[in-house]
């Protein structure tokens, strides 16, 4: 869900949604609203590129964050943290201040290729400064989502680098929220570190979830591999691209994307929560956000986020 230099982007993967849209998912239903439901375990609801020095280009306004657009129905949202090392601290408590930060972690820790690895004195460096922004801010580190790397297999990064970063957080704070996306693969599911707590995919153009074998059966392959006290998470797909056009989706149907994903993560055991890719536009050309999107999608969004929240209250 970000680059390796703290701002937003990342490698198109859309072309997956594409090929699965081509094995049948145009042709689905018409879905029912969110309904409440008591017995929800769904613990998180927030976006990507919500504090990522990122400026959509789908509005007038020169804008970098978006916490006030949606702090109202999300409780986790994504951040980039910014060059400035001085700026962490405030920077921090100012996202905390409004939901629990998913901070991205993996411009941190110098993976390969390109890099060292999170052993190097340049990551440890980084990593030092991370920690004593934490400290500073005064937020207490259980707040924090540790993102630590967005799709690593297809960057190439070394599972064992992955693993010992992972490690590295948990030696440092008392956590269970060390989060890890991976991109959907024809190839299977990459390994997954005993030291990941919390673990997703992402696919996009999917009309829905629970109506698409492929995404299942990955899904199920990685809850194969992980241990009783691993979770897993849902990316739901806000994007809209000319991805989701060449599988007949409409700008307005993104509505019906987000109900069905919700629908599907609330029938999950072992889902922790939803995390939507994404809010602002723009990050790839010609991409659309939630934001950018019919107020249709934007309310079927919010009504998701506040319904969860609801269900958390009580």
């Amino acid at each position: 869900m970000a680059g390796k230099n703290g701002s937003v982007g990342r490698n198109r993967q859309i072309q997956v949604g594409g090929v699965a849209v081509a094995l049948g998912l145009a042709a689905i239903a018409v879905f029912a609203p969110p309904v409440a439901n008591a017995g929800s375990k769904l613990q998180f609801f927030g976006y990507a590129a919500v504090k990522c020095q990122h400026d959509d280009p789908y509005d007038a306004a020169v804008k970098t964050d978006y916490s006030d657009e949606v702090a109202g129905f999300t409780n986790a949202n994504h951040v980039c943290l910014p060059g400035d090392v001085a700026r962490w601290p405030a920077f921090l408590k100012q996202a905390a201040a409004q939901y629990d930060p998913v901070v991205q972690l993996e411009p941190l820790f110098d993976f390969a290729p390109g890099g060292s690895g999170p052993d190097s004195d340049a990551a440890r460096g980084m990593w030092q400064a991370f920690v004593a922004a934490v400290a500073a801010s005064g937020v207490p580190s259980s707040r924090f989502y540790f993102l630590l790397a967005d799709e690593p297999a297809l960057h190439k990064i070394p599972p064992d680098q992955i693993d010992r970063a992972a490690a590295i957080i948990h030696a440092t704070f008392d956590t269970d929220r060390v989060m890890l996306v991976e991109a959907f693969s024809f190839d299977g599911t990459p390994p997954i570190s005993p030291h990941i707590d919390l673990w997703a995919f992402d696919a996009y153009g999917i009309r829905d979830p629970g109506a698409e074998p492929l995404y299942s059966a990955f899904l199920d392959s990685a809850r194969a591999q992980m241990h009783k006290d691993q979770r897993l998470w849902i990316v739901m797909d806000g994007s809209y691209s000319l991805n989701h056009i060449n599988g007949g989706i409409t700008p307005e149907a993104m509505a019906d994307v987000a109900r069905a994903t919700y629908r599907f993560a609330m029938a999950q055991p072992d889902v922790a929560g939803i995390i939507t890719y994404l809010w602002a536009g723009g990050v790839d050309p010609g991409e659309k956000g939630v934001r950018d999107l019919p107020p249709v999608v934007r309310a079927a969004h919010e009504a998701i986020g506040r319904q969860i929240l609801a269900d958390l209250a009580r």
